[in-house]
């Protein structure tokens, strides 16, 4: 059973190195703004508030000060409406 789950590994190693399309002398010269499909790619402004209307970026000790009051459920789930919407605004 070993020698099956080595060789496994070995084969999923190597199939995965051997089908990777760029090399690193082709990354060096690529453009970051270009996929290899030759699209462009252009960023844009983040906004400077989310969509339920928290400003962005969320300053830190606002985020500390939610976080502190310790709103996970017993179910392992945030509580919290602040972290709530904010995770939502960011999404």
């Amino acid at each position: 059973m070993k020698t099956k789950h080595c060789l496994f590994v070995v084969a999923s190693l190597s199939l995965a190195f051997t089908s990777c399309n760029n090399t690193m002398e082709d990354s060096s010269n690529d453009n970051s703004n270009e996929q290899n499909s030759g699209a462009s790619f252009k960023a844009v402004e983040m906004p400077s508030t989310l969509a339920n209307g928290d400003p962005f970026p969320t300053d830190e000790a606002t985020i500390d000060r939610w976080l502190a009051k310790g709103s996970v459920g017993a179910d392992g789930l945030e509580t919290s409406p602040e972290v709530i919407g904010h995770a939502w605004g960011l999404w």
